[in-house]
């Protein structure tokens, strides 16, 4: 018998079995080797979020676990700058009456920088008048994370490549068993796959499938584009001449594959961006869930206490997973409380 059986090999799901081994659990990994929204993520952790600049709320507590996480792999985390380029007059009155309070708080500031000092910034993308500087955001590039993990569970023996059916799993009421074997807790980190069971369907979620576009800048790397540029979606470097645009949000779907048309859409917007050319590598899709009030849900379920689930960390999932991964081992392991902002208790008798 093992102690745990998580679902899913995403950012929660590999943080909580690292977090569980640490503690001498022993763990098997069920996880799909269809493309997960984790590996297609941005994996941006942008403190100045929103239409309305918003501070995102806990962001530099959030941000220290992210970086103790995230830095135990090699080059797979990094500091960044994020400019946002201003474009409509509405959006520069938004940006106005944030202005004191994000500049005060050393958030972001109005970019000063010339052409002299980013010349290749300059050439290749159209930089409109007002651009805000928001100097203290992070990447984590996920694949990267997710395949150093996935390659060291392998070698563990402890992650099976096979997606997760309800047929197979039969609830007791102190354990599980899946496929014949005993698991002593069972945690669900399958993020939109977690409507195809019912465990958890009092949760009200939502999925919202987001796509991407990798693109060739002949002669262009990474020296050229030291920030990551917000312009409604992020373009940023994924490797030598390789960059990263997107992402869309579409809320109705009957696929999880990159439409044609939203290819088009991006492919016209990033025209719209870059002065240079560029052509089309390929094109990749994740879906997110969304839990209907926006935050995040940790917990064990409202019948079964040793059925956990985590869940919900819609666009921000670089930046929360470690947080709710350690609020859902902490409670596992040592009954500390679930904040109830995060608990999925909230929506029992709803």
């Amino acid at each position: 018998m093992s102690d745990f059986l998580i679902i899913g090999q995403g950012l929660a799901g590999t943080i909580i079995a690292k977090q569980l081994l640490e503690h001498g659990c022993s763990i098997q990994i069920l996880d799909t080797p269809e493309f997960s929204a984790s590996r297609v993520a941005s994996g941006l952790m942008n403190p100045v979020i929103g239409k309305r600049f918003t501070l995102s709320p806990d962001f530099l507590t959030q941000k220290i676990l992210a970086e103790q996480q995230y830095r135990q792999v090699p080059d797979a985390y990094n500091s960044v700058n994020v400019l946002r380029y201003i474009h409509t007059y509405d959006e520069y009155q938004r940006w106005e009456k944030q202005s004191q309070f994000l500049i005060q708080k050393n958030a972001a500031h109005l970019f000063s920088q010339t052409p002299e000092q980013f010349p290749e910034l300059y050439r290749h993308t159209k930089i409109p008048e007002h651009v805000v500087h928001i100097p203290n955001a992070a990447r984590l590039h996920t694949t990267a994370f997710l395949e150093f993990y996935r390659n060291y569970f392998k070698a563990l023996g402890i992650l099976s490549e096979q997606t997760f059916t309800t047929n197979e799993l039969t609830l007791h009421q102190d354990y599980c068993t899946y496929m014949g074997e005993r698991y002593s807790h069972l945690i669900f980190c399958d993020g939109w796959r977690s409507a195809y069971h019912t465990l958890f369907e009092y949760v009200p979620t939502i999925h919202a499938k987001g796509e991407f576009i990798n693109i060739h800048i002949p002669g262009v790397n990474s020296g050229d584009f030291p920030v990551i540029i917000s312009n409604g979606k992020y373009l940023a470097h994924i490797q030598n001449n390789i960059f990263r645009f997107g992402a869309t949000y579409v809320w109705n779907f009957s696929d999880t594959t990159p439409g044609n048309e939203s290819v088009a859409m991006l492919t016209t917007e990033l025209a719209q961006l870059l002065t240079c050319p560029f052509t089309v590598e390929s094109a990749l899709a994740g879906v997110r869930p969304v839990v209907k009030d926006i935050t995040p849900v940790v917990g064990q379920h409202k019948q079964w206490k040793h059925i956990h689930t985590i869940n919900g960390l819609g666009s921000k999932g670089a930046l929360l997973a470690p947080l709710m991964s350690k609020l859902l081992v902490d409670n596992i392991l040592n009954g500390i409380p679930i904040p109830a902002k995060y608990n999925v208790a909230r929506f029992e008798q709803k």
